[in-house]
């Protein structure tokens, strides 16, 4: 009788440490995510709020007598050469921040099991990260080959890929052999990553290199450069030649771009709960337009001929009244997802309502947009209200649904991004004006820049409206076939 106490006193025992373990697990993953969103959304704010700095590099901190006013002019060769080297310079270092966040990010759920050992590539990603940022706020040069010295910032990148790539092989070959075995994608993914830094250093080198002798620094990139005429010849001059060229090299990059996500492809095969994992890359991505949204509040109050948001005038103020029709549609939709009397539980029912009630937001900001060209805040406003509406929704529909496909997050990923990219270009146009820049304002098309923008956003949210319609009238007969089964095998 004593010996059965004390198997049941032990087994209690083992069981509350095992549960112990467990949570202390849950909670260093939670604190782990926490750290990183944190970071992740306070730096892009910090990024787009001294955005004269860290992207247009303004005034003489990278060229001298260089003006935002001076952004995509191409009228000289320098005013060409200065802009290539100011993009390139954001885009490179931007790419290794947010790559290596949210690829910190996504790590943590292949980690549940043994997130105590995942501190030293936690620490590595987010060291990394943070000299990314770093260096967009403190590396400038006006040195072609000195920028090109940049790249170089890709290979120990690509060695901490590769070495936590093994690491999660071997992990996983222990902790859950059934759905990590693939070496084949895992080969793959680490050959073209290889491929895509060495093609890339390479492409850089060879500009730089082609440069001639006694040609100034300051436009050596464009002026005689055998390089940038090779790519000239390649996509001016119409030759079958050159067609089968730029085919073949198409071919070779999308190769490579798919080859570097074969793991994740390989991943996705696998049949396994994935709900975690496709919340992960929907809240990462959420993150971006959070500190987006927020540096727009700034860029209200940029002056424009002397006036702001708070001076401006109000002859055409009464295009404001969408923003109210914005609200109407957010107030419906709110009601729809918490009022008892309306709210319902099914998922797809829910994303239709969704999907519907963005569509109508965007599709109608557009519209408004269209109708009034030429007042560029009184757009800003509209489009930060309507995108504030937006990202509530999005925010309700995550917190309430609690299925993903890999289909529906796709669609609402890039909706989300689509949604972040309006805003970026409508603050970046305001910027440009503030500064006499109009260049955005001037492109050979019936539409600005920025409605250009709102009708992909517009497509992007309809396409995503048809593909749940679809899947709700597919869900529906469905219901309707197995009703009609089950009727009859009754009556028989």
């Amino acid at each position: 009788m004593n010996n059965s106490l004390d198997l049941e006193s032990t087994k209690i025992f083992n069981d509350y440490h095992t549960f112990m373990v467990g949570q202390k697990k849950s909670a260093l993953l939670k604190i782990y995510k926490s750290i990183l969103i944190a970071f992740f959304v306070l730096s892009t704010f910090f990024l787009l709020i001294f955005i004269e700095r860290t992207f247009f590099a303004a005034g003489n901190i990278m060229f001298q007598g260089w003006k935002i006013n001076d952004f995509l002019s191409y009228e000289t060769l320098k005013n060409q050469q200065r802009n290539t080297m100011i993009m390139i310079r954001f885009a490179l270092l931007a790419f290794v921040f947010f790559y290596s966040i949210s690829k910190n990010y996504i790590n943590i759920y292949f980690q549940k099991e043994t997130i105590k050992k995942y501190w030293p590539w936690f620490t590595a990603y987010l060291s990394y990260s943070v000299i990314a940022f770093g260096l967009l706020f403190g590396f400038f040069t006006n040195s072609p080959a000195k920028l090109s010295y940049l790249f170089l910032i890709l290979i120990p990148l690509y060695v901490l890929n590769l070495s936590y790539a093994i690491y999660l092989y071997f992990l996983k070959k222990k902790t859950d052999p059934n759905s990590y075995n693939n070496k084949i994608s895992l080969m793959i993914g680490l050959i073209s990553q290889s491929l895509l830094v060495v093609l890339t250093l390479a492409l850089m080198s060879a500009w730089v290199a082609a440069a001639k002798d006694g040609i100034s620094i300051d436009e050596n990139l464009y002026n005689a450069n055998s390089f940038y005429t090779f790519w000239q010849n390649l996509f001016t001059t119409r030759k079958t030649g050159n067609l089968m060229l730029i085919l073949l090299f198409t071919i070779i990059l999308t190769s490579l771009l798919i080859g570097v996500n074969a793991d994740k492809i390989s991943f996705l095969f696998f049949k396994q709960n994935k709900q975690e994992y496709f919340k992960d890359k929907i809240l990462i991505t959420l993150g971006v337009l959070t500190a987006i949204l927020a540096w727009t509040i700034r860029v209200l109050f940029y002056k424009v001929n002397t006036t702001s948001v708070l001076g401006n005038s109000l002859e055409t103020y009464t295009y404001l009244l969408e923003i109210l029709f914005g609200a109407i549609i957010f107030s419906l939709f709110t009601i729809s997802q918490f009022v008892k009397k309306i709210k319902t539980n099914s998922q797809i029912v829910n994303a239709t309502n969704h999907v519907f009630a963005q569509s109508l937001l965007w599709i109608s900001l557009f519209t408004i947009t269209l109708l009034n060209r030429q007042n560029t805040l009184v757009n800003l406003i509209n489009t930060f209200f309507v995108s504030a509406f937006s990202y509530a929704m999005l925010v309700i529909y995550f917190i309430k649904n609690t299925n993903y496909s890999f289909l529906t997050t796709t669609l609402l990923r890039l909706a989300i991004i689509v949604n972040a990219l309006v805003l970026i270009i409508f603050n970046i146009n305001q910027i440009l004006i503030a500064n006499k820049n109009y260049i955005f304002l001037t492109i050979d098309s019936n539409l600005y820049l920025t409605q250009i923008v709102l009708v992909v956003c517009g497509i992007v949210w309809f396409a995503f409206l048809i593909t749940t319609i679809a899947s709700l009238i597919l869900v529906a007969n469905k219901i309707t076939y197995f009703k009609k089964r089950v009727r009859s095998e009754n009556e028989k």
